[in-house]
């Protein structure tokens, strides 16, 4: 056969010629696992950048830690819903993504205050539930050449040590001149009663008002705090609700007369950051007026006939002489 092909010399050539091409360049066939393999997707991709970004969206909207990239329910979501998309580092987020998110957002809050004639402000100094650390705010509030109202808040900070008059000026004073709003700008800054935000805002050279709601608030404090029946009878339901707030065994005891009763499960709890913000039924109430309060009264009364029937609680008769006899003087009131 080889001699009968080498009587034909150009087509024994180009065979000789196929005989010699490399393995390496001919077509591989896929094998079993190379053909289930995903392909990630690069970090700069411009899908894997997008959801880069809609992660940390939502970790600022939603108030969602860093740490959620590394929670494995996190982890098997992504791969079922994109699973060429690869999750980067927490560190990744806090330093490259969420501060690019803010850049930009900060530049378009920038142009539009820049296009702003008068800003007024509003500003408060409060402490977190979850860390006990001061905090002070500052909100920017205008409205536009169509009258839409805008507002946004300028800066959240830290506020360790004394709350003078001069660390929060000090304070007011830096992120306004970090967001370039000049003293013609400045129309009014609304806030507390407090001494140290007065001087605060005098020195910082913004025109300010006190609150008229937190005058009221505190007129109305005073006048309930000067009746000896208010205060005693606030003192006694804060006392039930503290019970129930830290007594599991009475809290179920209650669950259990409601439904021997046949009346709507209640839980009496305590959500509460002053003496007329008590709350026991959900969703939260805050009680800020004389007659709030005494509706709290009210509210609480209506347990009397469920709270007798509560062993070994040695304030029952105290709540049941409140309800018939102080709250009556304080209704005529």
């Amino acid at each position: 056969m080889r001699n009968h092909l080498k009587r034909h010399i150009v087509q024994f050539a180009e065979i000789e010629k196929e005989d010699k091409v490399p393995i390496s360049s001919t077509k591989r066939v896929a094998t079993i696992p190379s053909m289930f393999h995903v392909q990630q997707w690069d970090a700069n991709d411009a899908k894997a950048k997008e959801i880069h970004r809609l992660i940390a969206e939502m970790m600022a909207i939603d108030n969602q830690p860093y740490s959620l990239v590394d929670d494995t329910g996190f982890k098997r979501l992504m791969e079922k819903i994109a699973s060429h998309y690869k999750i980067p580092s927490r560190a990744h987020f806090s330093e490259n993504i969420t501060p690019e998110i803010y850049q930009k957002c900060r530049e378009k809050i920038r142009a539009q205050l820049d296009l702003a004639t008068h800003i007024s402000f509003a500003s408060d100094i409060w402490t977190s539930k979850h860390n006990n650390y001061p905090f002070l705010s500052l909100t920017a509030h205008w409205l536009t050449n169509d009258f839409k109202q805008n507002d946004f808040v300028l800066n959240t900070t830290h506020l360790p040590g004394s709350h003078t008059s001069e660390s929060i000026s000090h304070s007011f004073t830096t992120t306004l001149g970090n967001w370039g709003i000049s003293v013609e700008k400045r129309h009014l800054l609304l806030t507390d009663n407090a001494p140290n935000m007065v001087k605060a805002t005098k020195d910082s050279k913004i025109p300010s008002e006190k609150c008229f709601l937190h005058t009221l608030q505190l007129v109305i404090e005073d006048s309930i705090k000067s009746q000896r029946s208010v205060s005693d009878l606030i003192a006694i339901c804060r006392k039930i609700v503290g019970h129930f707030d830290h007594s599991a065994l009475a809290t179920s005891q209650l669950l259990a007369i409601q439904t021997r009763l046949g009346s709507k499960k209640k839980k009496i709890s305590s959500r509460c950051s002053n003496t007329l913000e008590l709350d026991f039924l959900p969703p939260p109430i805050n009680f800020r007026t004389k007659r709030s309060s005494l509706h709290f009264v009210r509210r609480i009364g209506a347990y009397k006939s469920q709270l007798k029937s509560v062993d070994s609680h040695k304030w029952h008769p105290c709540i049941i002489e409140a309800v018939r006899g102080n709250y009556k003087s304080i209704q005529s009131d």
